[in-house]
């Protein structure tokens, strides 16, 4: 048993001395607290009880399908009920269990008119798990739901443009998404630019040392009993003959404040081989790292962008105070997008705002006219509409 959870047990223990016997005869039984495995029928699952939220609440599994079932403590009748994205019977399966003297579990899964025996072992965490977590958020607990990712290729085309994406295949934790892609070709600028776009591709270790999808698991685990949403995608936004821009969005949900939501953007000159920062291609002195606005030294530029972004979030009431916190700039077919970065904003906030190419002209620099020229040129050159024919590998 996790150090806390005996400190807690052993303070309700004095407590029930002092007060005499009346009042403990009144205290209901501390709920079990740990993991065990067993059987539900004839079906094998495994079953944790004790969450950050509240000792009493857990989750349990069928080794058939690993998708995790969150189990909510009833404080008025007693045992326990499904609840969460997987408790799809109505009404809810409800759960008695009693301890056994050797630390198991016995007791009766019902659900309408229909009971089932449900029989447990307990099962002492590995070594390896921290002994302050929570049942429910040890590994020991959803080792069994871990697979090997499995890297899936599939041909797709972004407005007539090849590419492939890459999906990892993560199993029984599908809420989680990991998805990356890859462009055909081999030229020696290319293979440089392949090295700099993010990468959403799994550690080589599935830990939650290593795995941020296995950790944000773990952590709504023991947080609440419920299944973790880990997503990392990195996409291409635009891909044209000379340059590409690619979106690497992020967002989890792992037991605490959230979710959290941000993509980012960057830009690749595919003849240079070259990441772009396209705050360079507008007049003004270098951008100070340190300063709190983006827009330091250019303020026709803030403006274009602040009153393209207003007009752009203006049916939206939850953005008025909206204020954010930088800027990235990224080409767009319909001109150079100021796509706000913004911390805990809704979703509608995170518009982008599209000033026209022509817009633009007078506040570039030499190499920034130049850069524009050659992003127009290409948008006004598409490839042909190209058929994704190869068979997935």
């Amino acid at each position: 048993m996790p150090g806390r959870y005996r400190l807690a047990a052993a303070a309700i223990a004095a407590a029930l001395l002092l007060a005499g016997p009346a009042l403990a005869q009144e205290m209901p039984p501390a709920p079990p607290s740990g993991i065990w495995s067993g059987t539900l029928g004839d079906q094998e699952i495994r079953l944790c009880l004790g969450v950050k939220t509240s000792v009493g609440n857990g989750a349990y599994y069928y080794l058939r399908h690993l998708q995790l079932i969150s189990l909510q403590a009833d404080r008025q009748q007693g045992g326990w009920y499904e609840r969460g994205v997987n408790a799809r019977l109505d009404p809810a399966p409800r759960w008695t269990l009693t301890e056994t003297p050797k630390g198991g579990l016995t007791g009766t899964w019902s659900q309408g008119g229909k009971s089932l025996p449900v029989r447990l072992d307990r099962i002492s965490p590995s070594r390896r798990d921290a002994t302050d977590d929570p049942p429910c958020g040890l590994m020991t607990f959803l080792k069994p739901r871990l697979t090997s990712p499995k890297l899936v290729r599939t041909p797709a085309s972004l407005d007539g443009a090849l590419y492939t994406r890459l999906v990892w295949d993560l199993g029984a934790l599908s809420a989680s998404a990991l998805e990356g892609f890859d462009l055909p070709g081999d030229t020696a600028a290319l293979r440089r630019v392949k090295k700099l776009i993010p990468s959403a591709a799994p550690a080589a270790v599935i830990d939650e040392g290593q795995s941020e999808y296995v950790a944000c698991s773990l952590s709504a685990a023991g947080e609440f009993g419920e299944e973790g949403q880990y997503r990392h995608t990195v996409t291409p936004a635009l891909i044209l003959p000379h340059w590409l821009v690619s979106a690497e969005a992020s967002s989890f949900s792992c037991g605490g404040p959230g979710p959290d939501l941000e993509t980012r953007y960057q830009v690749f000159d595919l003849t240079a081989g070259a990441k772009v920062d396209p705050w360079s291609w507008f007049d003004g002195p270098p951008r100070n790292p340190k300063s709190l606005d983006p827009f330091e030294a250019r303020p026709q530029l803030k403006a274009l962008v602040e009153a393209a972004w207003r007009r752009a979030i203006a049916q939206s009431r939850d953005c008025a105070d909206a204020d954010p916190d930088e800027w990235d700039i990224h080409p767009a077919h319909e001109g150079l997008a100021f796509s706000p970065q913004l911390a805990h904003a809704p979703a509608a906030c995170a518009a982008d705002a599209v000033i026209p190419y022509p817009s633009l002209a007078a506040l570039l620099t030499p190499a920034g006219k130049t850069a524009i020229a050659s992003i127009t040129t290409d948008l006004s050159n598409p490839p042909a509409p190209a058929a994704a024919t190869a068979k997935k590998k």
